[in-house]
């Protein structure tokens, strides 16, 4: 039988051949030969001029994916303030520059070289951790080519198919079951630079997660009057009901914003089951800091008091944007109609008035 570290370089070697070869082959039938189309860039982001000036692959018809974030914040881990336009939560993107910082690193700072640099750091992730799964099913007695295993770990597939970061975390997860002494510290002081600590990163969620029943979602879009042109925002998106069936039923594009993980995860996941992963995107992040300048309908289903605080930022979004709330009016703002729901809930709508020419107000 071969060493430990023969069979550790065996099963790293061999995730990187699947792994390259299920890229290229993804890349070159689905997207003529394109790596950039690894980052899922949706023609509806806005680009920074020096990622727009290569010319990636985009989407059409998509809001994009997490990748395509992180693709710009390698191209300036200073994040300058084209960047910081272009990504949809600053503060929390920066917060998980591990990923980006290495492949900035790994180009010498070569722009042309960022792209196949971020690549090879999320593949080396993947090498990574199926060399600790190795280490780990030796020591409790498990056929290491199990190992290979950790390629169908969901946080891999999604970093490997859209250059997310979840991959470089789930490889220092496995890390820390078989590591000691400085590695071991090495590598819990890198964990918070991919996903940083729930506790540290995020607030509390503001309210208690309860799915809204289907017909109560129709009848939210419904008085909205949704439709393909549309952006909807849904704030406290929970498991994405709300901008899924926009997309579904109503053939707009969606933006979920969830400070819940799993919930984020979940929606995801339902997304991709129902087909319209092209079409919604869905944030990990604090809908308070979320920048919603893109939006031309917002959906509520949160609480009087949340309604209040977002009542200012709400008032200052483009003219002829509509929100809706379920049940909780938003502070002061008189709503320009209010409909009864099926289950004796109140809905209602506000439309973001044009504003004066002499003072700018609304």
């Amino acid at each position: 039988m071969p060493s430990l570290a023969a069979r550790t370089v065996l099963c790293s070697a061999a995730a990187l051949v699947v792994v390259v070869g299920w890229q290229a082959a993804t890349v070159y039938a689905n997207d003529g030969g394109d790596w950039s189309a690894l980052f899922y860039t949706g023609d509806f982001m806005r680009l920074p001029a020096d990622v727009a000036a290569e010319q990636p692959y985009r989407f059409p018809a998509s809001p994009g994916y997490d990748g395509a974030f992180y693709h710009m914040l390698a191209h300036a881990p200073s994040m300058p303030g084209d960047t910081r336009a272009s990504i949809d939560n600053p503060p929390l993107r920066w917060r998980r520059i591990l990923v980006p910082f290495l492949a900035f690193a790994a180009a010498l700072r070569d722009r042309e070289r960022i792209d196949s640099a971020y690549i090879a750091v999320v593949d080396m992730f993947v090498a990574l951790g199926t060399a600790a799964l190795v280490l780990f099913l030796s020591r409790e007695g498990i056929g290491t080519a199990w190992s290979l295993l950790f390629l169908v770990v969901p946080a891999v597939l999604v970093s490997l198919d859209r250059m997310t970061v979840d991959a470089a975390l789930a490889a220092l997860v496995v890390v820390f079951a078989v590591a000691e002494g400085p590695i071991l510290w090495f590598a819990a002081a890198l964990a918070p630079l991919v996903r940083a600590n729930q506790v540290a990163r995020l607030r509390t969620p503001d309210v208690i997660y309860v799915p809204t029943p289907q017909n109560i979602v129709e009848a939210m879009l419904e008085l909205a009057r949704v439709g393909p042109a549309d952006v909807v925002y849904d704030l406290g998106s929970g498991d994405g009901r709300v901008v899924i069936v926009a997309a579904q039923k109503y053939h707009a594009r969606g933006v979920g914003i969830e400070i819940v993980p799993h919930l984020v995860d979940l929606s995801r996941q339902i997304a991709r089951q129902g087909e319209v992963a092209d079409k919604v995107t869905f944030v990990e992040g604090d809908l308070f800091e979320t920048d919603l300048s893109r939006a031309t309908v917002v959906t509520l289903c949160l609480s009087a008091s949340v309604n209040a605080k977002l009542e200012s930022r709400l008032r200052g979004l483009r003219p002829g944007t509509r929100i809706v709330s379920r049940q909780f009016p938003i502070g002061d703002w008189v709503p320009d109609r209010k409909i009864r729901a099926e289950d004796g809930s109140d809905l209602f709508l506000w439309i973001v008035p044009a504003r004066s020419k002499r003072s700018g107000r609304t």
